[in-house]
């Protein structure tokens, strides 16, 4: 019996991430949320994003927070909330100090992109992608990078030049994305 109580509790420090120590923790909550997100599973989401965030106060890890914060933003807008996305993105743009960081400034953005652009704003949408550009000319490569791109060709789309340069950027992007790598390259023949 105490061996099962063991393994019992080992399963559940597996799926809880209690297991883990005070710093990789919130991480760990975030990608569940992740995944619950993309099984459409809404409720365990959210909850996992409020276990995340307690654990990202907990850990003193504002950047964290701040990730966590831009996924609530992402399942807001899933949801169809734009209510709910706009309040959160009027609560991360006081947020600075973390938003000085290129990862997050442009996850930022490309939520700005995109509810603007859900409240019919082009004006507001463009300005946001060109920020956005700006900050990728500056930083390199960015994971999301096409989406900021494609985003940005929808915003512009008004502007014939600038929209034909967002889809091209977009192109090169997934390009450079689906490339393959030098070490996932296969050997040259002697």
């Amino acid at each position: 019996l105490a061996e099962e109580e063991r393994r019992v509790g080992a399963h559940r420090e597996l799926h809880t991430g209690d297991a883990l120590g005070a710093e990789p923790r919130p991480g760990y909550l975030l990608e569940v949320a992740r995944r619950a997100a993309l099984g459409r599973d809404y409720a365990d989401a959210n909850a996992k994003l409020d276990d995340a965030a307690a654990a990202a106060s907990t850990a003193h890890s504002g950047t964290l927070g701040v990730a966590i914060d831009l996924e609530r933003t992402h399942l807001a807008l899933a949801e169809g909330n734009v209510a709910a996305a706009k309040k959160q993105l009027t609560l991360l743009s006081k947020q600075t100090t973390q938003l000085g960081e290129v990862p997050l400034r442009l996850g930022w953005l490309e939520l700005e992109i995109s509810l603007a652009l859900r409240e019919d704003n082009a004006a507001q949408a463009s300005a946001r992608y060109r920020e956005a550009v700006a900050l990728l000319k500056s930083s390199g490569s960015y994971r999301d990078d096409v989406l900021i791109h494609e985003l940005g060709e929808r915003a512009t789309k008004a502007n014939a030049t600038e929209a034909s340069a967002a889809h091209a950027a977009a192109a090169a992007a997934h390009d450079r994305l689906l490339a393959p790598t030098a070490a996932a390259a296969p050997a040259a023949p002697a």
